[in-house]
């Protein structure tokens, strides 16, 4: 186990005791896997370990071995975690997920990087601030964004799209568990100086197809706009049996 971990996560309070962080390492070292595909930690990630965790503690999904023996995601690392302590509070969740992505970061050497181009104006990659309004050039000018805003925002709404009601985990299995798009209603281009963001209010989920098609125009379509075209379409979204507030 690398020191530095152990000693920034007891300083940050993400962990309770070493007894919690040599339990997570091993868990950890035991697994069997061909290959680490995990991309680099974020909230997407994060949601999808936690999914992933509740999946085997809850027993709402089976993952064969084949599946966990040969590639290693956040997704189905969160289901071994979640066999080996079972249900967990959020807070518990949170500090496994905390442990592992200090882990990844300090593995990775910087070899790994967060690709922070999108196509969508408000889909940034974001440090951990619970405020918007500062400004990052990309490829466009865009705003840092809060992973937590995002991931309340998931928690409140869940995983289906708010204008169609796709859902990747339900259509993809655990290819797509925790994979959404998180829309802000307010475009951000417009807020001249740093404000707080309120993730029910001002967030919605959204698949990347409604998601594009909300920028289409400026300014951007409604979630509402959006809905009655989608109804009024001849051609109908796949199905998928949750609903938008799922």
């Amino acid at each position: 186990m690398h020191p530095e971990v152990a000693e920034a996560l007891e300083h940050l309070g993400w962990v309770s005791s070493n007894s919690a962080i040599s339990r997570y390492q091993q868990i950890f070292s035991e697994l069997v896997y061909e290959r680490d595909d995990r991309s680099p930690p974020d909230a997407r990630r994060q949601a999808q370990f936690k999914i992933g965790w509740e999946n085997a503690a809850m027993q709402r999904r089976t993952y064969t071995s084949e599946t966990l023996n040969s590639v290693l995601t956040w997704n189905n690392l969160g289901y071994r975690f979640g066999l080996k302590l079972g249900q967990c509070s959020n807070s518990e969740i949170q500090a496994a997920y905390d442990f592992l992505a200090q882990e990844y970061q300090i593995n990775s050497s910087g070899s790994k990087q967060l690709n922070i181009t999108n196509i969508y104006p408000d889909e940034v990659a974001s440090e951990e601030i619970f405020r918007e309004g500062s400004v990052r050039q990309v490829s466009v000018n865009a705003y840092e964004r809060d992973p937590k805003a995002r991931q309340k925002c998931i928690d409140y709404y869940g995983l289906s799209c708010s204008v169609c009601s796709f859902n990747f985990g339900e259509f993809f299995g655990e290819l797509g568990e925790g994979f959404i798009h998180v829309h802000h209603l307010r475009p951000i281009s417009e807020i001249a100086k740093e404000y707080e963001v309120d993730p029910v209010k001002d967030l919605r989920p959204v698949c990347p197809n409604c998601h594009a098609m909300i920028h289409r125009r400026s300014p951007p379509l409604s979630i509402e706009e959006l809905q009655v075209l989608v109804r009024n379409s001849k051609v109908q979204p796949p199905p998928n049996n949750s609903g938008a507030a799922d």
